[in-house]
């Protein structure tokens, strides 16, 4: 039979004199009642924290918007050409673009390797085991990416 804690206690109790109770009965209902009761705490605590987990995911998401938006501002305060302007944007680097717009587009490289022949110097920038940019007379002549 399916029935609530005071129902049970009254059920239990009933054939004993009155006023006398179950004490195991009540001790029963009582680690019911604290098992609920934690179960219903923890499923509440884990429902918060999901709460916040998504809030503060949130929260990064909107900064990460008005950083970019803010870097895409001071790209276009450069004046530079549009299609230089919008690879930028998209953090792309292209043959042509000079030293700063490779560092807007993939900021500074982990480091600079320097040739120097008797005629002309070349840089070679590191930017992680793959990618590599060449210049040349302070353009960009080659990308590199391995695979």
């Amino acid at each position: 039979m399916d029935c609530s804690p005071r129902q049970g206690l009254q059920l239990a109790s009933r054939g004993k004199p009155h006023g006398v109770l179950d004490v195991a009965l009540i001790a029963q209902v009582t680690l019911r009642d604290k098992e609920v009761r934690t179960v219903e705490a923890r499923e509440r605590a884990e429902r918060e924290d999901r709460r916040r987990e998504e809030a503060a995911r949130a929260a990064e998401r909107a900064a990460e918007a008005k950083r970019e938006a803010k870097r895409a501002a001071a790209i276009r305060a450069k004046e530079w050409p549009k299609d230089v302007e919008s690879a930028v944007i998209q953090r792309k680097v292209a043959v042509g673009m000079t030293p700063e717009q490779v560092r807007f587009a993939w900021g500074a490289p982990t480091h600079i390797n320097e040739t120097t022949w008797a005629t002309h110097t070349r840089e070679q920038w590191v930017y992680s085991l793959s990618h590599y940019v060449y210049f040349a007379n302070g353009r960009v002549v080659a990308i590199q990416t391995s695979r």
